[in-house]
């Protein structure tokens, strides 16, 4: 199991204002200190956060989310939450699907999928490029 940050509320939007505090909301095993000192775009878009550099996408953040597409270069992501109380996410491509719980992640091509909360309004997750990653000890 990897960490998760200290609170267990769902991330905000008004929360992330740049990207320190985006790093700050996501698992230690998100290693964004690269992206610190670089010319990284953080936009929003109701409760979706992106950071991205030069239109590579590195970093999407999905707050409370019901369901959503992400398409990331060729790959196209969908997320769907559970309508079980406290359901899991379902994450994945046309042809791989995951079912993810909070903590739970997934490798999705480039990227990792993972869980960081699960409220009644919908799920938040973050989907990290995987030079970010580490992996669990």
């Amino acid at each position: 199991m990897l960490d998760v940050p200290p609170h267990a509320d769902p991330i905000s939007t008004e929360e992330i204002s740049d990207l320190r505090v985006l790093r700050d909301a996501l698992p230690t095993a998100v290693a964004l200190s690269q992206l610190l000192d670089r010319r990284v775009r953080l936009t929003r878009n109701e409760n979706v956060v992106t950071a991205s550099e030069g239109g590579h996408v590195w970093v999407i953040v999905g707050i409370e989310q019901r369901q959503a597409v992400h398409r990331l270069g060729g790959l196209e992501v969908r997320a769907a939450v559970s309508q079980r109380p406290g359901g899991p996410m379902s994450i994945g491509t046309r042809e791989t699907q995951w079912l993810l719980d909070v903590g739970d992640h997934a490798i999705v091509g480039d990227y990792v999928v993972h869980v960081v909360a699960r409220s009644a309004a919908g799920v938040s997750y973050a989907i990290v490029d995987r030079v970010f990653w580490r992996s669990a000890a």
